[in-house]
């Protein structure tokens, strides 16, 4: 009788596993294993492009028009493939449009700006914004003032900015708005209420570069509010509308580990991207799936290729917050991490980046020098889940329990963003 009870609890403690895991069972590759594929077609449409309107420059090396043409043709395939020398060619063709126009000069100069935005270079953005308000004070470049404010942590001139254009039926208007309350730590109704407006602009246009971005948005806030079903229903749409948005595939990567704890899964996702799309983010991702795994040999591996990639390509500022927090948990050269976050600081000294210094410090053994940036630079300044686990980590060691307490219940509502390899270090505090 005793063994037939013990069997009966086994077989129940079974059952309510396998019940647990179909209820976070969110993805199927059904739905988006279409989208791994890489689209060759498009590749091949665009460089038709390329070649015609550079025959076009061979005919006349002034012709603005084909000097617009070919820089966005050359943004696409950087957005298709994600190699960096076609953003860096798009780079150099924008200057020169911008040197031999005489006209219409401003959306080169927001075209230039863009690129640098993309290139983590926002200093070097908002100096271009500046000469194109100066021709012409149209709301595209203040809605950009906006975007390169928000980089550089400039957040009363953002706000400013963005309140100068309110229009809640204006698409642009209503994503930035979005993302000022996002910033702001308010993720509510009103959020989603705005986002779900922009998609509706959207939608009603057929503008499909705007449904791309507002159901990417809409997906990425569902994620943070830990609403995963609906988070991978608009990474499904953004990816219907562009098969090529790799970001929405790496999310959805993301969702299989995170969520789902299906290793196996995410990897053949991540590995499909790489086919066909150049990032380094992918192997730092392969990296942390492999640690969760404990396969320390593929987490190396995986480490190394990151390291290979940004050596052999010229990728500028774009990678100093990973390469800081790789030195200083990682290789355990803090010396370095303080150097690259000093660095960021200079670029754009927001929360996040005063973050990787404090964290170096902090890993270092000078808590107190920690617990003062963080204190000055940091504290209510942000909600990202990863800067809020730093700093729970850096008052804990200069003993402001209370405050840690409250930290800690919010990192646990963050989990899914965190990962699961971040489980047991909340716990911990």
């Amino acid at each position: 009788m005793k063994n037939l009870v013990i069997v009966i609890i086994t077989l129940l403690t079974l059952a309510s596993c396998h019940k647990k895991q179909d209820s976070l069972k969110v993805t199927d590759l059904n739905d988006y294993e279409k989208f791994l594929k890489s689209d060759s077609n498009q590749i091949k449409k665009v460089m038709t492009e390329v070649r015609f309107w550079s025959d076009r420059l061979d005919n006349d090396s002034t012709d603005i028009n084909a000097l617009s043409e070919l820089a966005s043709a050359n943004t696409t395939l950087f957005n298709v493939s994600g190699k960096i020398e076609y953003l860096k060619i798009a780079e150099q063709l924008w200057k020169e449009g911008i040197e031999h126009a005489t006209i219409e000069k401003t959306s080169l100069l927001r075209s230039l700006a863009h690129n640098y935005i993309v290139q983590h270079e926002f200093k070097k953005a908002k100096q271009i914004l500046n000469k194109a308000f100066l021709i012409s004070k149209e709301r595209e470049t203040v809605f950009m003032f906006f975007d390169v404010h928000m980089e550089l942590g400039n957040y009363e001139a953002a706000k400013d900015a963005l309140f100068k254009v309110k229009d809640l039926s204006d698409f642009n208007y209503l994503v930035r708005l979005a993302k000022w309350m996002k910033h702001k730590g308010y993720v509510n109704n009103n959020t989603f209420k705005y986002l779900r407006r922009a998609v509706k602009l959207a939608e009603a246009g057929a503008l499909k570069h705007e449904m791309n971005w507002s159901y990417s948005n809409l997906a990425d806030y569902y994620s943070d509010a830990g609403k995963i079903e609906k988070a991978y229903h608009y990474y499904l749409k953004a990816l219907e509308v562009n098969p090529n948005d790799n970001y929405a595939l790496k999310k959805i990567a993301w969702m299989v580990f995170s969520y789902e704890k299906n290793a196996e899964i995410a990897y053949m996702i991540l590995n499909r991207i790489k086919e066909k799309y150049e990032s380094p983010d992918i192997y730092l991702m392969e990296a942390e799936i492999a640690a969760y795994e404990k396969d320390f040999d593929k987490k190396a591996k995986s480490t190394e290729a990151y390291y290979k990639l940004l050596n052999r390509k010229s990728y500028g500022e774009m990678y100093n917050a990973h390469n800081a927090l790789l030195y200083i948990d990682k290789q355990k050269d803090f010396q370095k991490a303080i150097t690259i976050a000093k660095r960021e600081i200079k670029n754009r000294p927001t929360p996040q980046s005063y973050d990787l210094l404090a964290w170096a410090y902090y890993n270092q053994g000078d808590y107190n020098k920690a617990f003062q940036i963080t204190k000055e630079f940091i504290h209510g300044k942000t909600f990202k889940p990863e800067t809020l686990y730093h700093q729970a980590k850096i008052l804990k060691a200069n003993a402001k329990n209370k405050r840690v307490k409250s930290i800690k219940r919010e990192l646990k509502n963050s989990l899914f963003e965190l990962g699961p390899n971040f489980s047991e270090k909340i716990n911990a505090l």
